[in-house]
């Protein structure tokens, strides 16, 4: 009879140790998502920046190409 009371109470408490673990688990778990999440909106606010100034820089390409005659003319005709 004894050993069955005590049976049933260490079941009882390595249940209660299970729950405290899985609680902890969880809130590491949930942590890391919002780590992760921020990292994600980061990484996505650098790669927006670096196409927003490759678009800038083609568009500079183009403009450039398309008015390199005056540089030069206007270059040319600035000297002595």
């Amino acid at each position: 009879m004894f050993q069955h009371i005590f049976e049933k109470r260490v079941l009882k408490e390595l249940a209660a140790v299970m729950l405290l673990l899985n609680s902890v688990v969880l809130v590491l778990t949930f942590s890391l998502i919002r780590d992760n999440s921020l990292v994600i909106k980061e990484v996505h606010q650098d790669i927006v920046e670096l196409c927003i100034l490759f678009t800038f820089l083609n568009l500079l390409k183009i403009f450039l190409r398309q008015h390199r005659e005056n540089f030069i003319c206007c270059s040319t005709s600035s000297r002595p």
